[in-house]
């Protein structure tokens, strides 16, 4: 009888030992609510320099990592609606400059584009559309959503005139696009597909037809065991090869120009004006970053790495757009020989928000 007692005892063991695997990351998770927020900060910015004149730089750090998104059909994913200091965001839209003036104005512009235009790293009125509203006395609304590729803004173009038949504003109304950052730093990965979004294979596991799979069942488990590899550096760099893969190189410049064309058609229709925007990075131009260490020994090859890349498809943008006879406006040199205009290598400062709105201003008005 003692097999019996052994082989009960193996079973126990084992049943415990999935309980632990399939409830420790949602265990995490619950603790992990209850901690305050600046325990759990993945990143915290707020000690650069360019942000010693912000008092309120820790706090948007501090309430960016309590921003959640949820799935929404078409755009794949939208922030939830967030109410802080620093940020607010309702409808999928964050707040911008308001004053009474723009209500006066007969003239709207409609920002779409990833965290860049969000403004990832600045409050609400210190965003490139808050800023251009402030300083142009034109209403604007930021559509930026975060990490969205350029098929997904078209996506959210398109969802918000369709809803915007139900109350149509009467102002003249101009739509800009601002993007290509997400579509090569997502879609250039060697193991990504080339038409999917940053978080594709996560959502294929959720909707697996194989509703049943033990996939499926270890997915939060597998998940989690990522994270924890990337928080302590056991994941090995990711590589990318849209440099040394031209077919791919150019299949995703072109879903970016194919992209602008189409919102500008759709604009178009609806009597809108449309402007696309090729974003800057801080790999592509002369902007000053070396306080962001990009050149050290630890981090060079890995800024070599994403150079190849948006050298590559942003160079085919370029001139697939003029082949193509679409009108952009190319934004990037607009940080050239500035030393304070990044907070991390894709996105902005206040102060780079404010070139941004400088740039854009004398031809959107």
């Amino acid at each position: 009888m003692n097999w019996i007692k052994i082989l009960f005892i193996n079973i126990i063991l084992v049943l415990a030992l999935i309980s632990l695997v399939l409830l420790t990351p949602p265990a995490m998770y619950f603790i992990k609510t209850f901690l305050p927020t600046e325990k759990i900060l993945d990143i915290d910015l707020s000690g650069l320099d360019l942000y010693k004149n912000f008092s309120w730089s820790k706090k948007f750090f501090v309430e960016y990592v309590a921003l959640e998104a949820s799935y929404r059909d078409y755009i794949t994913w939208q922030t939830d609606d967030f109410v802080g200091e620093t940020i607010n965001v309702a409808g999928g839209v964050r707040h911008t400059f308001q004053d009474k003036a723009l209500k006066k104005s007969d003239k709207e512009i409609w920002f779409f584009g990833g965290s860049t235009t969000f403004g990832y790293g600045s409050i609400d009125d210190l965003t490139y559309p808050s800023i251009f509203a402030r300083d142009n006395n034109i209403k604007t609304i930021n559509y930026g959503s975060l990490g969205y590729i350029t098929r997904q803004i078209l996506e959210n173009l398109e969802n918000v005139i369709i809803n915007q038949h139900q109350g149509r504003s009467e102002k003249k109304t101009t739509i800009v696009f601002f993007s290509g950052s997400m579509d090569v730093y997502t879609r250039c990965m060697a193991h990504s597909s080339k038409s999917g979004s940053a978080k594709e294979s996560d959502l294929q596991n959720t909707v697996s037809e194989k509703k049943y799979s033990l996939s499926r069942t270890f997915s939060q488990a597998l998940s989690f065991a990522k994270d924890l590899m990337l928080a302590v550096g056991e994941i090995q760099d990711i590589p990318y090869n849209c440099h040394s893969n031209p077919d791919r190189a150019i299949f995703v410049a072109n879903t970016i120009v194919e992209a602008w064309h189409l919102a500008a058609a759709v604009a178009k229709a609806d009597k809108k004006l449309f402007f696309a925007v090729l974003e800057p990075v801080s790999y592509v131009g002369e902007a000053d970053v070396e306080y962001l260490g990009l050149d050290s020994k630890k981090n060079i090859q890995t800024t070599l790495k994403y150079q190849k890349e948006y050298d590559a498809v942003y160079s085919l943008v370029k001139k697939i757009s003029r082949e193509k006879g679409i009108n952009f406006i190319d934004l990037t040199q607009v940080f050239n020989g500035c030393n304070d205009c990044y907070i991390d290598p894709l996105h902005y400062s206040p102060q780079g928000n404010k070139r941004i709105s400088n740039a854009l201003a004398p031809i959107l008005h």
